[in-house]
């Protein structure tokens, strides 16, 4: 072979990389990180774990083919997020997937802001208000848009545990009354700028996936993980994003097992109901996407979201997240198809219990499209013994046999249920077949029982 011959071909293939290069360039998916530890006009009120989240997250992203612009502090203020944001709107391309994920403080929940390292002790117009954020966003040309938020926008019902919070509270966003009812359709992040009745579906639910760090009346928990400090939430999100999951709902149902274990389920990232079983930042999914969730334990299945408020509904009156110690509550359950109905309480005795049906037999709980069940029964009464925190969830099975392992686990504990610190281990032994045809639909409400 040639002189001549070996320079053309060592040429061409000079080319060929150069015009790979330049294609993997011209292709490249956007993602926008951004993290305050330090709010230097907050006092007492630096993060810890926010850099590493920032950081691992950056990395784990540049993994699943995101070019990745990352925000620290100083560079992190409103005008600088949104200036950002906007860069990319300018560049994006519509076959091109979009994130923007964020660790720091927030607050709430009437806006709902994350607060930059502007952010200023009694005035939020340095803060970034979940409207603003939404509206960029949405104003972005991308095939997917996604937003992850480590941060909380409310702790007007959370008990303090060990660790530090993610929530800056300000006066004038103290004796903010929250609703009780629809707390887990992410209608506090939909871009509507308010939380003044029972919106069922976030704005452009289909267009822009919320996956959040805690509802709008809890705190999100930093932790010490082996000596590092991470975001609960992202600590646990890390974790699955590397797990590579096909659907949202998958994603969600790994990443709330863990939270809820490490805080005692007083923490619960909520996914917008939309997108359940879409697939994970648009990709596509072999064999197709499916609604169809399944969780390999029952752990899983206990923390699976699957939010359908026309399918399964539960109400609570007073429509209050805090009530006083004795006041009366009732709870109706509203059921828009056939199943089997099963209702726990994590209640305030740290205990989960089952409140529906008595028996613990799922066909006791067979319930019909158009059916409402009330807790307590009338002439009953139903009322919290002690401050803290209640959470009732309604479930609603298409299988009677996994709604009766579900409830022989927590009546393994005795009338009064399970302790909550024993649930992890025994649902985790009970391993779901796989290929089973799972279906469910989840209802959740959660309130603080205030002393007189």
């Amino acid at each position: 072979m040639g002189n001549n011959t070996v320079r053309t071909m060592t040429l061409t293939c000079l080319v060929l990389a150069l015009l790979g290069t330049l294609a993997t360039a011209a292709h490249a998916d956007r993602a926008l990180v951004v993290r305050v530890d330090h709010y230097p006009s907050l006092v007492d009120r630096d993060l810890t774990g926010c850099a590493n989240d920032a950081r691992q997250m950056a990395d784990v992203l540049k993994s699943l083919g995101f070019q990745v612009t990352l925000l620290t502090d100083a560079q992190a203020s409103r005008d600088g997020i949104l200036q950002a944001l906007r860069n990319i709107q300018t560049t994006c391309k519509p076959t091109e997937r979009f994130l923007f994920y964020f660790a720091g403080h927030g607050n709430g929940p009437n806006p709902a802001n994350i607060l930059t390292h502007s952010s200023l002790p009694q005035d939020a117009r340095n803060d970034l208000q979940a409207d603003d954020l939404n509206k960029v966003i949405r104003s972005i040309p991308a095939s997917s848009r996604t937003v992850l938020l480590d941060s909380c926008f409310s702790g007007a019902m959370t008990r303090e545990l060990e660790g530090r919070t993610r929530y800056y509270s300000r006066a004038s966003s103290k004796g903010v009354e929250l609703l009780a009812n629809n707390q887990d359709t992410n209608t506090y992040l939909s871009g509507d700028g308010s939380n003044t009745g029972p919106v069922l579906a976030p704005v452009d639910a289909t267009t822009v996936c919320y996956f959040t760090a805690a509802r709008q009346n809890e705190v999100a928990h930093e932790y010490d993980f082996n000596g590092t400090s991470h975001g609960v939430f992202t600590f646990y999100l890390l974790q699955e994003l590397k797990a590579r999951p096909d659907l949202w709902g998958a994603l969600q149902m790994g990443v709330s097992a863990g939270v809820a274990e490490r805080v005692q389920n007083h923490q619960h990232p909520t996914l917008s109901p939309a997108f359940v079983a879409v697939p994970l930042f648009g990709n596509a999914v072999v064999g197709g996407a499916t609604a169809t969730m399944r969780p390999k334990s029952l752990w899983e299945l206990f923390n699976a979201d699957s939010v359908d408020p026309g399918r399964i509904c539960i109400v609570m009156h007073p429509d209050r997240s805090t009530i006083q110690l004795g006041e009366r509550i009732d709870f109706r359950v509203q059921v828009g198809a056939d199943g089997y109905l099963v209702l726990l309480e994590h209640g305030v005795s740290g205990r989960v219990s089952l409140q529906y049906p008595v028996s613990g037999k799922a066909t006791d709980g067979h319930v019909k499209r158009g059916d409402v069940v009330t807790i307590p029964d009338p002439g009953e009464k139903f009322e919290a013994d002690a401050p803290g925190l209640e959470r009732l969830r309604a479930v609603l099975f298409n299988s009677p046999e996994v709604a009766d392992q579900v409830m022989a686990a927590i009546s393994a504990g005795g009338a009064n249920g399970i302790p909550f610190d024993e649930l992890p281990a025994r649902l985790k032994q009970i391993q779901l077949k796989p290929g089973s045809d799972i279906r469910f639909v989840t209802s959740d409400v959660m309130f603080g029982v205030l002393s007189k």
